[in-house]
């Protein structure tokens, strides 16, 4: 819990962080029955340090919704959060096979325009971009440019177009391209570029794949009195709070 979310952070914030958390865990359980673990200790699942980097208040929190799981129609869900989703949340579907209410997104959120992520801004020379793409980039002269093909419902980047030299044209998923650039160097999705001769500059909003709850503005919903529930009900509409042994 403490590397995911801030033990200073309000405790209703937290707690929301808990269920949220559990429930993901809870889905990878069943996910994970033919391996023989159920989650990695990093941010491929959720970031965990050992027992030595646990917090008294971040425990109070799990403590306090022990058992506390999500649910939708009888059925535990995969509960993804990210740091901060710049304003609005994304489709699940646009990441992964998976299009249920509580992960369809589009919740317009104010509540973490305090994050220190909600801009970002990052720069990558050509020559770089194409080392990094590796086997992705198939054009056969050197990266030229890069505009933005497609863009999903909520302005996240879907797809990109990369162009050589000569003009030869090909494109990549934004999922893609973010994750060969690196997830803390493309931030999010929610992007713009611009060419400034053999550099891209890259201007941003939000850290994360932008699904499911926001951490920062379940910071900031708590900090405007709302409760732990209130939060998860917000960022999972449809979804119900219920409690395992």
């Amino acid at each position: 819990m403490y590397h995911e979310i801030s033990h200073q952070w309000p405790i209703e914030a937290i707690k929301a962080q808990a269920v949220a958390a559990r429930t993901y865990a809870v889905y990878q359980k069943e996910a994970m029955k033919s391996k023989n673990y159920d989650l990695m200790a990093d941010t491929s699942s959720q970031v965990y340090g050992g027992y030595g980097s646990e917090k008294r208040k971040t425990n109070r929190a799990v403590n306090f919704t022990y058992g506390e799981i999500l649910r939708y129609k009888g059925k535990v869900f995969p509960a993804y959060f990210h740091a901060t989703c710049g304003g609005v949340t994304e489709n699940a579907s646009e990441l992964w096979k998976i299009d249920i209410e509580p992960l369809k997104g589009e919740r317009l959120c104010s509540f973490c325009l305090n994050s220190p992520h909600y801009y970002w801004k990052a720069t990558m020379d050509l020559k770089t971009i194409q080392k990094k793409l590796g086997g992705f980039y198939k054009a056969k002269g050197d990266l030229g440019n890069i505009v933005v093909a497609e863009r999903t419902s909520t302005g996240r980047v879907r797809t990109l177009g990369l162009k050589d030299e000569k003009g030869e044209s090909f494109n990549i998923s934004a999922k893609d391209f973010r994750s060969l650039l690196g997830p803390d160097f493309i931030r999010s999705t929610n992007f713009s570029m611009i060419l400034d001769q053999d550099r891209v500059i890259f201007s941003g909003k939000g850290w994360g794949h932008g699904v499911g709850l926001c951490q920062w503005g379940a910071y900031g919903m708590s900090r405007q009195g709302y409760n732990y529930k209130q939060i998860l009900e917000f960022y999972y509409p449809g979804a119900e709070i219920i409690k395992i042994q």
